[in-house]
This record gives structure tokens, sequence and C-alpha cells, in this order.
């Protein structure tokens, strides 16, 4: 049996509350946003902000970096980080999201220590243009972090 990201290897980086903000169902709107009931919203904004702060550290990403992978202004990504995080909006959970999968994909290809800095490695693929996984992540938004996601599984999947 497989186990979970958060149980995997002892690793336990993950923070609790992994799982609910990873198995939410998405809605798209008109304009192809990501859309959730303010209910589902509120109960996901701390685990989300938990997991991501996790993934950070591990990352050792500046503050600035993970505005740009956020997609949030400075005020509120500020309060997040504070622990004094307000209702998320469903573009910002959906981005932690995929960073989740990126941070789970990257760990089933490297261990550990490698994983975190294979994430700042410039990287000659050619989705990458040389720069690193994070800055393509931190440049693009959410359509870098979905390029980054599905390269790494086309290198677990082959």
């Amino acid at each position: 049996m497989g186990q979970r990201p958060t149980e995997r290897a002892g690793r336990g980086r993950l923070p609790e509350g992994a799982q609910l903000v990873g198995w939410r169902r998405w809605h798209l709107a008109a304009n192809h946003r990501p859309m959730l009931p303010f209910e589902d919203r509120r109960l996901m904004t701390a685990p989300a902000v938990r997991v991501f702060r996790g993934i950070s550290r591990a990352w050792e990403m500046s503050f600035r970096e993970e505005l740009g992978v956020v997609g949030l202004p400075r005020p509120v990504w500020s309060s997040c980080a504070r622990d004094r995080a307000p209702v998320l909006p469903a573009e910002a959970l959906m981005r932690i999201v995929l960073v989740a999968r990126v941070f789970e994909a990257v760990n089933v290809l490297f261990p550990p220590e490698r994983a975190d800095a294979w994430m700042r490695s410039p990287n000659s693929a050619r989705i990458f243009g040389g720069q690193s996984a994070l800055d393509l992540m931190v440049g693009e938004g959410r359509t870098g972090i979905r390029a980054v996601r599905m390269y790494l599984l086309g290198e677990i999947y082959g």
C-alpha cells in the first residue's frame, strides 16, 4: 500500500491539513478562475497557509518569492504569514494546492536534501530555459506551477 505524503519515509514536512487542502472539489467560473464556496475557503485557509509555509521553509523561499507564487498582495500575505489569515481567494488556494503537488512530485524523484536543492538549481530542460523550477513558478504564477508539475510527472511516469 502507498503511504500518504505526510507519512512517507519519515519526512513529516507537510503539516496536517494537507489532505484537506488537496482533496476539495474545484469549480471553474465562466472566466476559468477556480471557485469555492466561502465556507470551504474558510475551512481550507489555515491548513493551506501552514502547508505552504512549510514548503516555503523547505525551499528557503524569500517573502518576495512567496508573493509571486501565491499571487496575493503584500498586505494580505503578510497577515497570513503572521497567522492572522483572512479567508483566501480560490485562486491563491488553487496555487497552494499545486505547489503541494509539486513538492510531492519532486520528493518522489529525489531524496529530501536533493529535492529541495533541485527547486533552486538552474535547469537545462526546454521549459525552464536555464532558470530554476522555483524561478519559473514565481515568474509565471499558476501557469509556471502547472508546467513544473507536468514536467515532474513526466519524469516520474516517463
